[in-house]
């Protein structure tokens, strides 16, 4: 079923605004799955940046015919992206800590007569 061009422009527009902030949140979940601290930190910027341009042009669109269906749902999905990226410092600081724990418990695990100085700094710089 072809939609009317009126209706396809109008979906077009607000499924644009949508978009952005959509692939920046599958980039934010793919970097979590990866444990990409920096990818997480990058995307994260761009998800709160797109998100929040998005609901200001949201704003500006009037309703398709009395209907603002459309729109309310992609402001909701605009809200939730907003929300994701306000979380993701917490996520980033529990991915870090988990990184640490891991390495200081292998350094623990080596006595101390077989420690470097490699070893060392790893544990101090999480590297």
């Amino acid at each position: 079923m072809k939609l009317p061009v009126k209706s396809h422009k109008y979906y077009n527009q607000i499924y644009l605004i949508f978009f952005k902030s959509y692939k920046d949140d599958i980039y934010l979940t793919d970097a979590l799955n990866k444990s990409d601290v920096n990818a997480m930190e990058q995307t994260k910027n761009s998800l709160d940046k797109n998100a929040t341009e998005g609901m200001k042009l949201l704003m500006k669109i009037n309703p398709f015919e009395n209907d603002a269906s459309l729109k309310n749902t992609c402001m909701r999905a605009l809200e939730f992206y907003k929300s994701e990226a306000a979380r993701t410092p917490g996520l980033v600081d529990f991915l870090l800590k988990r990184k640490f724990e891991k390495t200081r418990k292998a350094f623990e695990a080596k006595r101390e007569s077989q420690r470097t100085q490699a070893d060392i700094d790893q544990l101090i710089n999480g590297r």
